[in-house]
């Protein structure tokens, strides 16, 4: 069973409005909710609204004291540090057909993003110039760049500048990558 992505977006608001999600997912769905009219403002409204019909007439309780303790010390992340869960994976569209990405960091200060791209067999990625380094490593299937096929635990970086030729796949493959704040990651 696949998941729409009306399914996705609603689950993502859910996830916003009961507090659930990472610092990282929080930062990307809070960068969105900064266009008036987006899907993902519009969906996080609405459940905001039905939630406050909900439990207007429900009186707020504190639990027990030793019970809160627990439960904050179960959850509390170490700080400094951000998690990404594979079973809570959400991948976002690109404008380049075929190709999808889940967001894993995004630091502005230095214009660089790490992310997953996943690319549909026979997904092409044209070629592009980097205004930075990019680093990626094939985690599954292939991904052709040129003459170079590259397959899992394979690595390539590009040099700030240089032309990257077109990459494609002909098995669908999925990457990991360190480069700049691509424009084709707002899709």
């Amino acid at each position: 069973m696949t998941t729409s992505n009306s399914d996705l977006l609603n689950q993502q608001a859910a996830q916003y409005v009961a507090g659930s999600m990472t610092a990282c997912e929080l930062a990307e769905w809070e960068l969105l909710l900064t266009t008036d009219g987006s899907p993902e403002s519009l969906a996080t409204t609405e459940l905001e609204g039905a939630l406050l019909e909900l439990t207007a007439g429900i009186a707020s309780v504190e639990p027990p004291a030793q019970l809160k303790a627990g439960i904050l010390e179960r959850i509390a992340t170490p700080k400094g540090f951000v998690f990404r869960f594979a079973d809570n994976a959400s991948f976002r569209p690109t404008p380049v057909a075929g190709i999808t990405y889940q967001l894993l960091s995004r630091d502005h200060e230095h214009n660089r993003v790490t992310c997953l791209l996943r690319l549909a067999p026979g997904a092409r990625l044209p070629a592009h110039t980097h205004p930075g380094v990019e680093e990626c490593v094939v985690l599954e299937g292939t991904i052709i760049v040129g003459q170079t096929r590259m397959r899992a635990g394979d690595y390539q970086r590009a040099e700030a500048d240089s032309e990257h030729l077109e990459q494609w796949t002909d098995t669908g493959a999925l990457v990991y990558l360190s480069s700049p704040d691509d424009l084709f990651l707002q899709g």
